[in-house]
């Protein structure tokens, strides 16, 4: 199976890299059906990757911008903020095991994707995994009742999963997986029946995420096809006919859906009820207290996993009930858990993701479309004032590092020369 996907090699640590490569392919199957071999699979991919940085001395993949930021990151999330929270021992159980996220972050995007042919084996079980995670989603919107036996309840589907999350997997999955498709595309000729069942695939997700009932999901997946959709019309003139058909088929789309689906308009009403009434909705609530949080401690903060307990500390007029365990924006909960230290920190990182990716698009004429589906991936996971789960906590986290590792995992390959024969 490896030789599969990879050459032979006479790389020291080849086969370890193969056996990582093959758990990164799992790892949105675990994510849905198994969140502690997702845990597991972090873990190992994190720690080979150290033990191959320590073994052969290749200090480089520890001082690549994006990687040094995260590691000076946690090295002052442990010797500054976490010391001075409000309760060090419950920071400390957070900030100590962030590490493993920043591994994880370090080894898909500089060790495990490096060609065009790692992309081709993600592409493959990403996309089988997806579309069993649809499939199960669209019969439990149809039945009540998914594949994988969860009943349907309330307005939002949960798929194969045990809580109503599935349409965030989705995008946040579905844009990476798209960018690398679209690489392996610009790099090689495809047929024309591929690039149908490509346009198709992403259609129907499209149609899943906007019907899953997550109005977050839905929001920043318009947004993140709405903005590709600009790219091409600005600056793939050859392709301008195509970005204009996306620009009018989107809201085209979400109509027909509107139209259709009860679940749909009401999601969309919640929606305007709470941008009318925003600041004292529960969103509006929890932003509130997580500036007054950050107000109280503007440089440290409150420290990691202390926003509820600091919450209970930051009495504010007209408040019902807004401490809630994180501050349901990752910016704010940077903010109110690091203070500037962390949150300077972390808005430093976000842009030295965020460029190579703007420069691709920019300046690569043959990767404009990947770098199109590497700016939705960076939307719909990174988007400033987006309601989200916590950033640090397990799953959540690990799919936004997941997500992540790939769209600079791609990045670095799509930025390489289209004659690059390591593929």
């Amino acid at each position: 199976m490896m030789s599969f996907f990879l050459p032979a090699s006479a790389e020291r640590f080849a086969r370890l890299r193969h056996a990582n490569l093959v758990l990164l392919g799992l790892m949105p199957a675990a994510l849905l059906l198994a969140r502690g071999g997702a845990e597991v699979i972090m873990a190992v991919i994190g720690l080979s990757f150290l033990w191959v940085t320590v073994a052969e001395r290749r200090w480089s993949n520890l001082t690549e911008r994006s990687i040094a930021i995260l590691l000076v990151t946690w090295l002052l999330l442990n010797l500054v903020i976490s010391p001075l929270a409000l309760d060090p021992g419950v920071s400390f159980s957070r900030s100590l095991l962030w590490l493993r996220f920043v591994m994880f972050f370090a080894g898909t995007s500089t060790w495990l994707l490096r060609s065009r042919r790692d992309l081709k084996f993600l592409l493959v079980f990403w996309s089988v995994t997806l579309a069993l995670g649809m499939l199960d989603g669209y019969v439990q919107l149809l039945t009540g009742t998914s594949l994988s036996g969860n009943i349907a309840t309330g307005e939002r589907l949960t798929g194969p999963l045990d809580r109503p999350n599935i349409g965030m997997f989705t995008a946040r999955m579905g844009f990476p997986l798209l960018a690398a498709a679209l690489t392996l595309a610009a790099s090689k000729r495809i047929s024309a029946s591929r690039l149908v069942l490509l346009a198709g695939f992403a259609l129907v997700a499209f149609a899943f995420i906007i019907l899953s009932g997550e109005r977050t999901a839905a929001i920043l997946t318009m947004m993140a096809v709405l903005f590709g959709a600009g790219i091409v019309i600005l600056r793939a003139r050859q392709l301008r006919l195509y970005g204009l058909l996306l620009l009018a088929a989107v809201p085209a789309a979400f109509l027909l859906l509107y139209t259709l689906s009860r679940n749909v308009q009401e999601r969309v009403s919640d929606f305007w009820t709470d941008v009318d009434h925003f600041w004292v909705s529960p969103y509006g609530e929890i932003f509130r207290v997580a500036f007054g949080i950050w107000k109280r401690n503007p440089l440290t903060g409150s420290g990691m996993k202390n926003f509820q307990l600091a919450c209970q500390q930051t009495p504010l007029p007209g408040l019902h009930d807004a401490c809630y365990p994180h501050a349901h924006n990752i910016y704010l909960e940077w903010l109110s858990e690091s203070g500037l230290v962390g949150f300077i920190c972390f808005v430093t990182f976000v842009a030295l993701l965020v460029w190579p990716v703007l420069r691709l698009t920019w300046t690569r004429p043959d990767r404009r479309l990947t770098g199109a589906a590497l700016c939705g991936g960076l939307i719909v996971t990174l988007f400033p004032v987006a309601a989200t789960q916590s950033f640090f906590s397990n799953w959540p986290a690990m799919v936004v590092w997941t997500a992540l590792g790939v769209v600079a995992g791609v990045t670095r390959i799509a930025q390489q020369a289209a004659t690059d024969k390591s593929a």
